[in-house]
């Protein structure tokens, strides 16, 4: 989990993720999967975009850098720095 608070910049705001990577340039890449509210979320982080993609579940809202992103199941939302 320390990479997902720490580099993902993950937090848990009442059941509201939100998201501000920052990857050092040592990783060039961190990719986990994630289950919250029963749905299954899969980020992967990159230096240059962020894409979040619903595995199962069918509707989810995040935030990512203070950026409301809707996700729906099997559709990559990409969010570019």
């Amino acid at each position: 989990m320390v990479a997902v608070y720490g580099f993902a910049g993950m937090r848990d705001d009442a059941g509201v993720l939100n998201f501000d990577p920052r990857l050092p340039r040592q990783i060039r890449c961190l990719q986990f999967p994630l289950c919250t509210r029963g749905q299954n979320l899969e980020v992967t982080v990159e230096h240059k975009k962020v894409s979040y993609l619903l595995r199962e579940g069918t509707e989810l809202t995040i935030f990512h850098r203070g950026n409301e992103v809707h996700l729906t199941q099997g559709k990559i939302e990409v969010c570019t720095d």
